[in-house]
């Protein structure tokens, strides 16, 4: 390891230069001595990223860079991404106190969720949006009497009073605790109009989300097409899986064919228009 520390030591020099490199060596050893501690030598990405994390890593980017440009390790960004959602699901959890019946709560929520991801059938991106809402409505009210708390009508009413906007979010929550809970709770009424804005505002919500993580992989492209076309021109969020959907690449965007319809959509900065057209089957 101390041969690597040199290497990196002289590639920083001519990297940055000789005052700042100077100035700025010795934040780098502990990184290094903790790799040599850990496994006697620098592994593979995949390592590295489940010991420091995706934002340790980024702190290191200059060691990084270096790592790469020797060809000791080679960044994997999908792996990154994954890592970043999973370390802000378990920030999410820990919101709550461990042990106690609402963690338990949410923990359980969470493993059915994580299925449907195993399955397929979801997105670790969408795994956060709906479990985010259900932490900030069991971390507002304190454990029942019995010891067995159950969110209840007026809660949730309440939680909802104070954030309209994820009415959706946490219906699969509700459905949850109905199910799986028998808790007598279900999604209160909206009218017609309101319940057009706060079907609009979440849309709106989730492509922000993912265009800020989207990772560029096949069921984030999904996702994001099936919100836009909602989005952007009012179809069914569904579509993309009740018939054949063409993707074309036009305008710096995609045009989405749909029974004989062209539908152009944005895309965010993380889908790599490169490949030629293509086409998502039905599911």
């Amino acid at each position: 390891m101390a041969e690597h520390f040199t290497a990196f030591g002289q590639w920083l020099l001519a990297e940055v230069g000789g005052n700042k490199s100077a100035l700025t060596i010795h934040r780098y050893l502990p990184f290094f001595i903790e790799i040599e501690q850990q496994w006697g030598d620098i592994p593979e990405y995949a390592p590295l990223l489940g010991r420091f994390g995706a934002a340790g890593l980024r702190r290191m980017l200059l060691p990084m860079r270096w790592i790469e440009s020797v060809g000791l390790a080679t960044p994997d960004e999908e792996a990154k991404a994954e890592d970043s959602e999973r370390r802000r699901i378990a920030a999410i959890q820990d919101k709550l106190a461990p042990r106690s019946n609402e963690r338990k709560l949410l923990d359980s929520y969470l493993q059915m969720l994580l299925g449907r991801l195993a399955a397929g059938k979801t997105t670790l991106v969408s795994v956060r949006l709906a479990l985010t809402p259900a932490a900030e409505l069991l971390s507002g009210f304190a454990e029942g009497d019995q010891g067995c708390w159950l969110p209840g009508q007026e809660q949730l009413n309440a939680y909802l009073a104070k954030k309209p906007g994820q009415r959706a979010a946490i219906s699969g929550f509700v459905r949850y605790l109905r199910e799986v809970h028998s808790a007598e709770v279900s999604l209160p009424s909206a009218n017609q109009t309101e319940a057009k804005r706060l079907r609009r505002k979440n849309l709106e919500a989730e492509l922000l989300a993912l265009m800020r993580y989207g990772d560029g992989s096949e069921p984030i492209r999904r996702q994001w097409i099936s919100a836009a076309l909602a989005y952007f021109h009012g179809l069914d969020r569904n579509i993309d899986k009740k018939a054949l959907v063409g993707v074309a690449q036009f305008h710096g965007g995609v045009v989405i064919t749909w029974h004989g319809q062209a539908f152009w959509l944005p895309v965010p900065a993380w889908w790599v228009l490169k490949c030629p057209p293509c086409v998502f089957r039905r599911t």
